[in-house]
């Protein structure tokens, strides 16, 4: 025999809650991650993967010290323009 509804639905909201608590995020992140690589208008534009996604490389290196060293590293490589942050060139 079945179990009524009320005593099933804490169990399903349950399931609910964890999966938009860990799924959620997930799916936001990867649309954030797609945009900036695939849609953004700075998209064409040449530069480390990190720099399309966040400004925590470029902290890090200049944290570093090494800062001035990558740039020219970077423009060595990639030319001209070279992409340094989500939306910065």
């Amino acid at each position: 025999m079945m179990a009524p509804l009320h005593s099933a639905l804490p169990s399903m909201v349950k399931d609910h809650v964890l999966l938009c608590v860990y799924l959620a995020p997930a799916i936001a992140l990867l649309a954030y991650v797609l945009y900036q690589r695939l849609l953004s208008p700075l998209a064409k534009i040449p530069g480390p993967f990190w720099a399309s996604v966040s400004r925590l490389w470029i902290t890090k290196h200049a944290w570093d010290g090494d800062m001035n060293r990558v740039a020219i590293a970077l423009h060595e490589r990639h030319g001209k323009l070279v992409r340094t942050g989500p939306n910065e060139v």
